[in-house]
């Protein structure tokens, strides 16, 4: 696509010929070359292998393992963009990053670090709009106790459990567990966890679910791979909050009580931030997304295959399933009653089904609120709960788990549950 007129390009080129970059040919071609790709809708083309070609002449199939230059030069990158926008391009409306563990760039709206540092100290701020005036930033405290709680979570747990090496979070190279366990929900685990090929766990991505309660409308694949909700957010209420990158606490507990069940597994394990993934992740490798396709819109590449699929109820603003084909004494939608904590019923889906090119496995565990999604990965990590999948798909003794839908109800009382059931199912055909 041509990029002649796109603000973001020109950032790209007047950051590219600023004193910081001009010096030195390798970062300013590197800048330009993820900057020209994610900006032409090839982010998928935005990785270690492909810049070290592109960018470095290193041989196509060279071995990043043994060179790791792209590495190299992309913690130089970030640190000479963080000098310009601290410097010569301090008064640039947007600004650009390049977030560890990927090298895909974002453009996001840029704040002066005086508002930065306030914002941080004091949860909020303000800042000058556009006419002069004091506009007030977002509240950010609380969402700063989330990822402390969180990453406290995952490091307690993983202790207790005596993990020998790090789930790492990002593109790193990955670890390998080695307990035993006593949960294999239907043979499952076998097949999404093994030394065939990397597993990755995907967390949701809580700012854009923000963004959408913000804005009203929905974010699409093609929207979010291309990072244009980001820089096109003028609204000081969401611009605070959308370039952070942060999951939820049920995603922390699914993924520790995860790695507890699997671990006498020989399984290769990342932890995945949705937006430092790309097309080719989802082929070749086994996949856990946690979350709904509102706070993580890579699950919609899947969506062709699903019976149930969550869609959002405007009138009460929650999320619901929508049925798409009713068998007899089933309803057309299943919707919550309420949201987060204040439910009293909640619907979880679980749903097992091959990768994009049938060589690998996908589960995804979401729900209509947090409270469902916890619910979802109960169900299959909890031995008491996992004994139940062969029965509640009517399967014969013997019989292999095919791939399925499972869609739970769970009853709420205080914000606490206290009566799960499958109230539907689907096997899953496959060609």
């Amino acid at each position: 696509m041509p990029l002649t007129g796109d603000e973001r390009w020109e950032l790209a080129l007047r950051v590219a010929a600023s004193p910081e970059f001009s010096r030195s040919a390798r970062l300013h071609d590197f800048l330009l070359y993820v900057c020209e790709k994610a900006l032409s809708n090839s982010a998928d083309e935005i990785h270690e292998q492909q810049i070290g070609s592109a960018v470095f002449g290193r041989k196509l199939n060279y071995n990043c393992n043994e060179d790791n230059i792209v590495r190299v030069e992309a913690r130089e990158l970030r640190k000479r963009l963080d000098r310009y926008f601290a410097g010569a391009g301090k008064t640039e409306k947007l600004r650009i990053r390049i977030p560890k563990g990927s090298y895909v760039p974002s453009f996001e709206p840029q704040v002066s670090p005086e508002l930065e540092d306030k914002g941080a100290a004091l949860g909020g701020g303000e800042k000058t709009g556009e006419k002069g005036e004091r506009v007030k930033t977002p509240v950010l405290g609380r969402w700063s106790l989330g990822i402390i709680l969180t990453l406290s979570l995952l490091v307690i747990i993983l202790l207790v459990a005596n993990f020998r090496n790090r789930v790492r979070i990002g593109n790193p190279e990955p670890s390998r567990t080695t307990l035993n366990s006593s949960v294999n929900v239907g043979n499952i685990w076998p097949l999404l966890f093994n030394s065939q090929r990397p597993t990755n766990i995907v967390v949701s991505d809580c700012p854009l679910l923000a963004v959408e309660n913000k804005t009203g409308k929905a974010i699409s694949l093609k929207q979010y791979m291309e990072r244009r909700y980001i820089s096109e957010l003028n609204s000081s209420s969401v611009a605070g909050v959308a370039p952070d990158e942060w999951t939820s606490l049920a995603d922390a507990i699914i993924i520790a009580k995860l790695v507890k069940a699997v671990a006498s597994y020989p399984a290769t394990i990342r932890v995945r931030y949705p937006r430092d993934l790309a097309v080719r992740d989802l082929e070749g490798s086994n996949l856990v997304f946690l979350g709904s396709s509102y706070s993580d819109p890579w699950i919609t590449e899947f969506d062709a295959e699903r019976n149930f699929v969550v869609r959002l109820v405007p009138s009460r603003a929650t999320l619901g399933y929508e049925n798409r084909s009713p068998l007899p004494g089933e309803q057309a939608r299943y919707d919550a009653f309420g949201m987060g904590g204040k439910s009293d019923v909640t619907y979880g889906l679980v749903t097992f089904l091959p990768n994009l090119h049938q060589d690998g496995n996908v589960l995804i565990l979401e729900g209509t609120t947090t409270e469902g999604t916890e619910a979802a990965g109960d169900f299959m990590t909890d031995p008491g709960l996992a004994s139940r999948l062969r029965k509640d798909l009517n399967l014969k003794s013997g019989e292999p788990v095919p791939y399925f839908q499972l869609l739970l109800r769970t009853t709420m009382l205080g914000g606490a549950a206290t009566k799960m059931e499958v109230v539907a199912h689907r096997i899953i055909s496959v060609p």
